[in-house]
C-alpha cells in the first residue's frame, strides 16, 4: 500500500461504479499512478480479478486512439472480468472512445490524467462519470513516509522540498537529486501543456510560471503580469496571459483563489491569489530563503491542505480587509488567517479580522508557535504542525 494514502482507497470505494467511468487526475509526479496501482491489486486480490494496465506513456501505438481500443480488447477477452486502467490518457487523441467501448462491456475502467482538459474529453463525450483528484503528499502522509525524523525537522524539510512521493524517497539518503526530479516533472508538464495546446511560445508560458511563482500569495493583476513580462521579456496581450494562466491551472502547477466577499456571499472582479501545487516545485524554480518566503509558503501549504479537506477555498473580503481563507464545505463554511509572528498585538489583529465576520462559522487563527494561546478576541489559534497534521 502506498505509505499513507489510505484516504484515496476509501475515496476510490465511494466511487467505484461499473456504469461509470472512474477519473484519477492531479499533477505530474503526484503519485496518483502509484496510489491507483495498489488500489488495484488490492482490488485484485479480493475479488480474484485480473488488473489490465494500459500506459499511453510508453510507446506511440498506444498513443492512437483506435490503436489503444485495438489493444485493449485483445487483452481484455482473454481475461474474465477483468479491471482495466488507462493511464496517461492525455497523451491520447480519442481515448474517451476507447473507454466508452470498454464501459459498454461492463468493465471496472479507470483513466489517469495530469490534465483537467482530461475532464472535458469525458463531458464532451458524455461519458457518466467521477473524479478524484490526486495531490503531492499531506504533511500526514509525508511524516508517515519518514517515521523516524522529528515533527520539527519534517516541517522544515517540508516547507523547502515540498511533497512530492519522489522527494520524500530521495531527501534522506539522495538529497542532491531532488532538483533535478523536480525539474524533469515540471518540463514534462509543462510540455504536456504545450503540446495538448499548441502552445506557440513555451519560454513566455515558463516565465509567466517564474512570475506566478515569485508572488505566491500575493493578489495578482494579469495587466500588471503583461506589464511586467513586456518589460523584461517580450510583448504580450491580457488575452495571451489569461488563457496560459488557464493552461498552468489545467495542468495543476498551480492553483487560484478567488476574491470572496463573505458580506455579500458574491465573488469579487479584482486580482486573484495564486499559489504552488507544489512549494518544492515552487522552491526549485525560483529560489527559496526560509527568512524572506516563511510566511509565503507557510500560506501556500495552508492552503493546499484546506483544498485537500474541503469542495472549495477562496481568499475572503471584509470591508476592504483580507481574510486569508474561506473553505467551503457544501452549505459550510470556515474561516482562516495565517499569523507569521509570536507577539500577542500581532495575533489581536489577526483574530480581530476573523471576530468581526457577522455569522457564526468557525474561525481559526494559524500560527507559528507550536503551543498558541488558545483564543485571540474570541478566535481559537493553532499551531500550523497541528493543523497539518490535523491535531487541530
Amino acid at each position: 500500500m502506498s505509505v499513507g494514502r489510505v484516504w484515496y482507497f476509501d475515496a476510490l470505494d465511494d466511487v467505484c461504479d461499473r456504469s461509470s467511468l472512474n477519473i484519477v487526475v492531479g499533477l505530474r509526479g503526484c503519485g496518483k499512478t502509484s496510489m491507483l496501482r495498489d488500489f488495484c491489486e488490492t482490488m485484485s486480490a479480493k475479488d480474484h480479478r485480473s488488473v489490465i494496465w494500459l500506459d499511453s506513456g510508453k510507446g506511440d501505438q498506444m498513443r492512437d486512439g483506435k490503436k489503444l481500443l485495438s489493444v485493449a480488447r485483445d487483452r481484455v477477452s482473454i481475461q474474465n472480468d477483468p479491471i482495466v486502467v488507462l493511464d496517461n490518457v492525455q497523451e491520447v487523441k480519442g481515448w474517451a472512445d476507447v473507454a466508452k467501448a470498454l464501459l459498454e462491456k461492463g468493465l471496472n475502467v479507470y483513466v489517469i490524467g495530469s490534465t483537467k482538459d482530461v475532464l472535458l474529453d469525458a463531458v464532451g463525450a458524455n461519458l457518466p462519470s467521477q473524479y478524484l483528484e490526486v495531490t503531492p503528499l499531506s504533511f500526514r502522509e509525508y511524516a508517515c513516509m519518514r517515521p523516524r525524523i522529528e515533527e520539527k525537522t519534517l516541517l522544515k524539510d517540508y516547507m523547502e522540498y515540498g511533497g512530492l512521493p519522489a522527494v520524500a524517497i530521495l531527501i534522506d539518503d539522495k538529497i542532491d537529486l531532488i532538483p533535478t526530479v523536480i525539474s524533469g516533472m515540471y518540463s514534462t508538464a509543462l510540455r504536456d501543456v504545450v503540446g495538448r495546446n499548441e502552445v506557440r511560445d513555451m519560454a513566455l508560458m515558463d516565465a509567466l510560471f517564474v512570475h506566478l511563482m515569485k508572488n505566491i500569495a500575493r493578489s495578482v493583476s494579469v495587466r500588471k503580469v503583461v506589464s511586467c513580462l513586456s518589460d523584461t521579456y517580450r510583448k504580450t496581450s491580457t488575452e495571451t496571459m489569461d488563457t496560459y494562466i488557464k493552461h498552468l491551472e489545467s495542468a495543476f502547477l498551480i492553483y487560484r483563489s478567488k476574491k470572496f466577499d463573505v458580506i455579500s456571499g458574491e465573488y469579487l472582479r479584482t486580482a486573484d491569489k495564486f499559489y504552488a501545487s507544489d512549494v518544492g516545485l515552487r522552491n526549485n524554480t525560483v529560489g527559496y530563503s526560509e527568512e524572506e518566503d516563511k510566511a509565503a509558503i507557510i500560506e501556500n501549504l495552508v492552503y493546499l491542505e484546506l483544498m485537500r479537506r474541503s469542495d472549495s477555498v477562496s481568499t475572503g473580503m471584509l470591508n476592504g480587509k483580507e481574510v486569508d481563507f474561506v473553505a467551503f464545505s457544501g452549505e459550510e463554511r470556515k474561516y482562516y488567517q495565517v499569523h507569521i509572528g509570536r507577539d500577542i498585538r500581532s495575533l489581536e489583529k489577526a483574530a480581530g479580522i476573523l471576530a468581526n465576520i457577522p455569522d457564526k462559522f468557525p474561525k481559526t487563527v494559524i500560527t507559528l508557535d507550536d503551543d498558541p494561546a488558545s483564543k485571540a478576541q474570541g478566535v481559537r489559534s493553532v499551531g500550523i504542525s497541528d493543523f497539518l497534521t490535523g491535531r487541530d
